[in-house]
């Protein structure tokens, strides 16, 4: 397995786990919305961080930047990586 593709599992796995520990419904809410808006999954939101953010901030408004910071927080902990850095950077701005 490419360190790359490994990374995005990581980040793939990370997301689906703080969407889950919210909820179900939120889980599915937003890879409803990521599937119907963008044509995508989770895992596609590693090369496009930007969906997940649009979808994250259309679900929970203000609030989205505590699921952001959970999210960012997992991953700082887990990888220190350059592509985990751009995808962090397009996440939180």
């Amino acid at each position: 397995m490419s360190q790359d593709k490994m990374y995005k599992e990581m980040v793939t796995v990370i997301i689906e786990k703080t969407l889950l520990d919210i909820s179900l419904p939120v889980y599915e809410s937003v890879v409803s919305s990521l599937k119907s808006k963008y044509y995508c999954t989770i895992s596609d939101c590693y090369e496009n961080p930007q969906y997940l953010k649009k979808v994250l901030t259309e679900y929970f408004g203000n609030s989205s930047n505590i699921v952001i910071d959970n999210i960012t927080n997992e991953l700082q902990k887990t990888i220190k990586n350059q592509s985990i850095t751009k995808f962090l950077t397009v996440l939180n701005h």
